[in-house]
């Protein structure tokens, strides 16, 4: 059953009800009062009209103005039952909503139509029955869950942004678009080839039709790129984002630009915004009011889809991922690059392209991959702001290129192990020889400094001797200062300790010949 069966379904019984509400009370009255005809009753009603218009004709019975009070009454008590259960029956949070919710469902009981429709916006999917951009020349209700918010506009422009919680359209306004205040990852099966497949096999006439080649070969060239030298790369690619919630509005809504009470009324017309996922009315403006042509389709076609908010950050990651990799050769995507910290071509390409969504300005990379000085300004990042959009993260994974690139690789990799394998024997033959020589010369180092150790002070400041005797002396005891030093470096180092068994007991009997002589 559609919305219009279910109102004329509940018109029927209303005015059944009704029917039978009348039949009673025309019944009661007649027991009461049984002069009381239907005749005198008309009478009553047209005289009544005749004293609302200043033209009294003749006396009204008071049979009559009991009838006339029991209905008065009897529409009071249904306006204060009105005003009781629109109170529950939508989430009002102020008084001017409570008010305009009690119009509405006054309204909302005639026969006739004197309202717009009433709809529920859950994750931001607008009901099929809501006749979106058609005028609507009366107030209707819109209530946004927490993950959900829209822009209304009119047939000469757009109005205002309103978000989760209740809102009352004006006249001639209605519904544009809504969003969903999720975060989005989108595609959710990412751009690129699917699964395992091979999207550089030829086609096989035999085990695959032809669609189905045609679809994979699509896939292909959705995120296809070539390094700098002309090797083609097909990743699979996907954008997290989400509607911004920090942006400003670059001039104020129409609703603030009038003064007085309907300004008041305007801005009590939409609830409080309470919502976990954050909210900003300028960024729902942008994402709805700003359109982008999907690339997928031909420029030839007519009817072209528009994307949403969520799907752009996907092709402009595509963008960028074909334009970096072409300043990269294929072996530098898997190579540690000094100029990067030890980072790989790879890793750098998706650096780049997460600061490109996220923002403004960012490190330049020249036409050969290296460092540029300076920062360039992000246009995509520029992009986004423009649609109110912001990337959380890009993903960029599972790279395949041809099979003949691998065997190349491996070939080429056989064709030079043997003159690498050469160059790294070189090395470690001239690194070892440079070990070896600076051990000779640390070995040095340390035997001067532990022979020189045992010359005191006083002895190094003695004069130089002027005769044989007394430079004989003084030669005899520079080296009993060597040679005890000597001894105690073999002494203390364990090593020379081990293999110096005998070499210690000579130098002992040397340090005792030397004292003997110069007694």
């Amino acid at each position: 059953m559609d919305g219009r069966s279910a109102n004329r379904s509940f018109f029927i019984q209303i005015g059944l009800v009704s029917a039978g509400v009348v039949v009673l009370y025309a019944y009661l009255t007649h027991l009461d009062t049984p002069n009381l005809t239907i005749f005198e009753l008309i009478k009553g009603v047209v005289k009544l009209l005749l004293r609302v218009f200043f033209l009294p004709f003749g006396r009204i019975g008071l049979d009559v103005w009991w009838v006339f009070w029991d209905v008065l009454f009897l529409f009071l008590v249904i306006l204060a039952g009105i005003a009781f259960f629109v109170q529950f029956s939508l989430p009002v949070r102020n008084f001017v909503q409570r008010v305009l919710a009690f119009v509405y469902l006054t309204l909302h009981a005639f026969p006739i139509r004197l309202h717009a429709p009433a709809i529920k916006v859950d994750n931001g999917a607008i009901p099929k029955t809501y006749p979106r951009n058609r005028v609507i020349p009366r107030r209707g209700v819109i209530i946004f869950d927490t993950a959900s918010a829209g822009l209304l506009r009119t047939p000469v422009g757009f109005t205002r942004s309103v978000g989760p919680g209740l809102v009352f359209t004006r006249p001639n306004e209605y519904l544009a678009d809504a969003v969903d205040l999720h975060p989005k990852i989108w595609p959710v099966e990412p751009l690129g080839p699917r699964g395992d497949e091979d999207p550089f096999k030829p086609w096989d006439e035999k085990n695959e039709a032809r669609e189905a080649y045609d679809a994979r070969l699509k896939r292909r060239y959705e995120t296809s790129g070539q390094t700098r030298d002309s090797i083609e790369i097909v990743p699979n690619i996907s954008v997290a984002c989400q509607i911004a919630t920090d942006l400003v509005p670059d001039q104020e809504l129409e609703i603030d630009q009038r003064g007085g009470l309907r300004a008041w009324i305007g801005w009590h017309m939409q609830s409080e915004t309470i919502t976990g996922f954050g909210y900003s009315p300028e960024a729902v403006r942008r994402a709805i009011a700003g359109g982008a042509i999907d690339p997928r389709h031909k420029p030839e076609e007519v009817d072209r889809k528009r994307l949403s908010w969520y799907e752009l950050p996907a092709f402009l990651a595509v963008d960028l991922w074909r334009e970096y990799l072409r300043k990269f050769t294929f072996e530098e995507l898997f190579t540690e690059l000094p100029a990067y910290g030890g980072l790989t071509a790879f890793q750098v390409i998706q650096t780049r392209i997460r600061e490109r969504l996220t923002q403004t300005l960012i490190e330049a990379i020249d036409t050969m991959g290296q460092p540029a000085p300076g920062q360039i300004e992000s246009r995509e990042f520029q992009i986004l702001q423009n649609r109110g959009t912001r990337v959380r993260f890009a993903v960029i994974r599972n790279l395949k290129f041809d099979p003949q690139i691998d065997q190349q690789l491996e070939d080429k990799w056989f064709a030079y192990w043997r003159w690498r394998a050469e160059e790294e024997r070189e090395q470690v033959d001239r690194m070892s020889s440079y070990r070896m020589h600076e051990g000779e010369q640390q070995a040095l180092r340390e035997f001067a400094y532990s022979a020189a150790r045992r010359f005191p002070a006083e002895f190094m400041e003695m004069p130089r001797p002027t005769s044989p005797d007394d430079r004989r002396d003084q030669m005899r005891e520079s080296l009993e200062l060597m040679l005890r030093g000597t001894l105690d470096h073999c002494v203390t180092d364990t090593m020379l300790h081990q293999r110096l068994v005998g070499e210690e007991a000579q130098l002992v009997a040397i340090i005792d010949w030397l004292r003997r002589q110069r007694n």
